[in-house]
């Protein structure tokens, strides 16, 4: 069994009793299971998951905190770095994040990873590449069309694309990286408004950027 203290899936799954399935335990050792939802993990959670790992667990030889969310922001990746290099030895951590949420190198290295599709999953598609490679005017040109056409496969490649230009770019703008993953986060999901949030990436992104 893999006795890693952070570990991590890559999936669409929510369900903590189906994503238990795949936790790998430390051999027949029983835990105490607390579990954490969030669209997207923010700070203040991080700050409240670091004060619940230094906690004892009440039953069990060790707590397993289980956090499911669709993002992490960078400055909730920065702050779980110091708990994941050094976990409290009755605590392990289990974290189920969708294909396109993107963590950053030293964030990833912490943890052991079950099942991870991003390499194929998470590419610079074309369709990203040639909007960011337009001008401002055309890629709302682009936008209004797509739209109209309801070209939902477009979007998700624009998406996808996006996810890959996040993580490439190294987070050299927090504001900006801030906006882009709320972006990436809403987008072609249910209630979002796809044109408000096409638009604001049109403008976010430097003309240019994708070649």
């Amino acid at each position: 069994m893999d006795g890693h203290h952070a570990q991590l899936i890559r999936t669409s799954v929510k369900d903590p009793k189906q994503l238990l399935q795949a936790y790998r335990s430390r051999g027949d050792e029983e835990f105490e299971l607390q579990v954490r939802v969030t669209q997207s993990l923010t700070i203040g959670e991080v700050h409240q998951i670091i004060a619940d790992a230094s906690l004892r667990p009440e039953q069990g030889s060790y707590r397993l905190l289980m956090v499911i969310a669709d993002a992490i922001n960078t400055e909730a990746q920065q702050a779980l770095l110091k708990i994941l290099e050094e976990p409290p030895a009755t605590t392990r951590f289990f974290f189920a994040l969708p294909h396109h949420a993107q963590l950053l190198s030293t964030v990833l290295s912490r943890f052991s990873v079950l099942t991870d599709d991003t390499k194929s999953s998470i590419v610079q598609t074309t369709t990203f590449q040639d909007f960011v490679g337009l001008s401002f005017a055309e890629r709302q040109e682009v936008i209004t069309k797509r739209l109209a056409k309801k070209d939902t496969a477009w979007v998700e490649e624009i998406k996808t694309g996006l996810a890959a230009y996040i993580a490439s770019q190294g987070y050299q703008s927090l504001t900006a990286t801030k906006v882009l993953e709320l972006i990436m986060l809403k987008l072609a999901t249910r209630g979002a408004s796809n044109k408000m949030l096409l638009e604001a990436l049109a403008f976010t992104i430097p003309s240019g950027q994708g070649k």
